[in-house]
């Protein structure tokens, strides 16, 4: 179990860094907002199959999110979901 996590948290580092070196863009999952206090969900491309282990191991889950809210400026809020097929971290 800890290797699938091991490979989903290098692919989602490799996937952010190519983001942001300027690579041809790939389609990715969008983020969406809520109203409520002001979270913004990020997709994280991870397929929502790999959610419940991300979920269980609570330092794949902080680094998963950590990642992805900190490459957009802004804070894990601590919560991870699954929609349009991929899994979300919210972020503040």
């Amino acid at each position: 179990m800890t290797s699938l996590v091991r490979v989903f948290f290098i692919s989602c580092l490799l996937v952010g860094s190519a983001a942001c070196n300027g690579e041809e863009e790939k389609p990715k999952a969008e983020s969406s907002t809520t109203v409520e206090g002001q979270a913004t969900w990020l997709g994280t491309g991870g397929p929502c199959e790999d959610l419940e282990q991300v979920q269980a191991d609570q330092e794949a889950k902080e680094n998963v999110g950590l990642v992805f809210c900190g490459n957009a400026g802004k804070t894990f809020t601590g919560e991870l979901r699954c929609e349009r097929n991929f899994i979300e971290v919210s972020c503040r």
